[in-house]
């Protein structure tokens, strides 16, 4: 489990419920040193002082705000801690908003938020409204020297925190007033709309791989066991399509065969895993018997919430 960065309380209304954060998701970039050509030893980055032209040690670093050029405020530790707001200590939620509201462009990073022991009831209670309400929780938290918006939202069985991006930090979107030159036919639109469906799925993170990381890691497991590494030749770029009907009609049929050769392929899987089943020895269905006493697993994602009834 990952370590927690940050701890206190989420509170909606009268209700506190002590709480801690970690980090819900990792980078995975390669990172490369720099190293001399010549000898391939490290290179050391040292901060130098622009006037004296001379390396200046971590400990006589201290942080300046610019309020003119070259006239500076020096803030120190004690000065950042003395701006203590409600959020430093507290995820106060301030309303409650649909989920489908808040753009995608919003979202920033991701956080998982778990109870303290002495917090699981109201934890539970609080996941359970949002899962009944299909709502998530605005609220803002004060981190690393600086003050986030953010939602609470539901992640399968536990909760979610996720920071966002003040409206102030999205750009407008540029306007392109040639567009509206442009003229489409009920034909172009249902032919466009054709492809939309033909090329619809279920989002499956699983399928998605940063095919240029697992490349470089190839690369460099060859380059590591010497052998020659050949420069391969570009993909070739799409050109623009000069009949754009034929080019989407042509893309409907070809998404419609792959689904048909994905479906006939999920098939023959389930065959087969019949046929296996089915050659499954006499010990193997005893004990599978045996083993069909266990409660089925939880769906991942369904939320139920314990009630008791008062006896009489």
């Amino acid at each position: 489990m990952a370590r927690p960065i940050w701890k206190g309380a989420l509170s909606f209304g009268m209700v506190s419920i002590p709480v801690r954060l970690s980090k819900a998701t990792e980078e995975q970039t390669l990172h490369f040193n720099m190293l001399h050509s010549t000898d391939h030893s490290r290179l050391k980055q040292q901060r130098l002082c622009a006037a004296e032209g001379t390396t200046v040690e971590s400990g006589d670093v201290v942080k300046g705000y610019e309020v003119s050029p070259g006239e500076y405020v020096i803030l120190t530790d004690e000065d950042f801690e003395s701006v203590a707001i409600e959020s430093t200590r507290t995820i106060e939620i301030q309303e409650f908003v649909p989920l489908e509201s808040i753009d995608p462009i919003y979202f920033d990073n991701s956080y998982f938020l778990e109870p303290e022991a002495v917090g699981k009831k109201p934890y539970v209670l609080l996941r359970q409204a949002l899962a009944d309400g299909r709502r998530v929780g605005m609220a803002h938290l004060t981190m690393a020297q600086k003050e986030y918006l953010c939602a609470i939202r539901l992640y399968g069985d536990t909760m979610m925190l996720n920071t966002l991006r003040y409206e102030s930090e999205v750009r407008a979107a540029p306007a392109i007033p040639s567009l509206d030159e442009v003229n489409i036919t009920e034909k172009e639109i249902a032919m466009a709309r054709s492809l939309v469906d033909a090329l619809s799925e279920d989002f499956d993170p699983s399928k998605y791989h940063d095919r240029y990381r697992d490349g470089l890691l190839a690369l460099i497991e060859q380059k590591q066991e010497g052998q020659t590494v050949s420069a391969k030749p570009p993909t070739a770029t799409k050109g623009a399509a000069m009949d754009l009907m034929a080019a989407m009609r042509a893309s409907v049929d070809a998404a419609r065969k792959r689904s048909r050769e994905a479906a006939a392929g999920k098939t023959a899987s389930a065959k087969q895993a019949a046929a296996q089943k089915a050659d499954a020895t006499p010990t193997a269905r005893t004990m599978g018997r045996k083993a069909g006493s266990l409660a089925p697993a939880a769906e991942p994602v369904a939320i139920t919430a314990r009630r008791t009834r008062k006896a009489g």
